[in-house]
């Protein structure tokens, strides 16, 4: 059955792909003037709906990056602080001794 899908499948060059999506944005750009109106409800709301889209995807990045990398340099820090500590307890325990 896999073998019999395999031969059904037709792979297209990329040269005629590319040739084509530059065709497809070619009549896309050529296209006469719409002459529409969007009004100003309309416009303000596709205005929020994008710059919606652009804060969640700032607060996506936010949160895939910088709070795993700050808990990472949080963890540095705090293992640094706890070694700091311990040698500063060592030390206290070695003046005590003499």
């Amino acid at each position: 059955m896999c073998r019999a899908w395999l031969s059904s499948v037709r792979i297209v060059p990329m040269n005629k792909l590319i040739s084509s999506n530059v065709l497809g944005m070619l009549l896309v750009l050529a296209a006469p003037q719409a002459l529409a109106y969007i009004g100003p409800g309309s416009g303000l709301g596709a205005f929020g709906i994008f710059l919606g889209a652009v804060g969640a995807l700032a607060l996506a990045v936010v949160g895939f990056f910088w709070y795993p990398l700050k808990r990472w340099y949080t963890g540095i820090r705090q293992s640094s602080e706890d070694s700091e500590l311990s040698a500063d307890e060592a030390d206290s325990a070695d003046t005590g001794k003499s």
